[in-house]
């Protein structure tokens, strides 16, 4: 019984020495499949990297634009003050000139008449 056993225990390991070497992988080919691994998942890692600095470039991009929006508003409004404040000089500075010109006008013609009134 003892003997049996050992047989169907021999025979057993050689089925399986024979299953294994059909299945068995040669190790350069195992080695360069194990290569191909590392090299899809370094191409995988690398995308992925390439992906994440073009959004943080992207997310870069898009706060630099809305900082010069922020600026082209603020200077915009600026830009409007001045020109409401130069509208408001420019007519005191018309008032003045006309009030001027009447001024002058009017030296002028008491100038006039005192000169007609000492030659009477």
């Amino acid at each position: 019984m003892h003997l049996c056993f050992l047989n169907l225990q021999y025979r057993s390991m050689r089925d399986e020495s024979k299953h294994d070497k059909e299945n068995r992988i040669p190790k350069d080919r195992h080695y360069s499949i194990s290569v191909a691994i590392e090299k899809e998942e370094r191409i995988k890692i690398s995308q992925e990297d390439q992906k994440e600095e073009k959004t943080a470039a992207l997310m870069e991009l898009e706060n630099r634009i809305r900082d010069l929006k922020m600026g082209n508003e603020k200077e915009k409004s600026m830009l409007e003050e001045f020109e409401r404040v130069l509208a408001k000089q420019r007519m005191k500075l018309d008032k003045q000139r006309k009030w001027c010109e009447s001024q002058s006008r009017y030296r002028i013609c008491l100038e006039k008449m005192i000169r007609d009134t000492m030659q009477q």
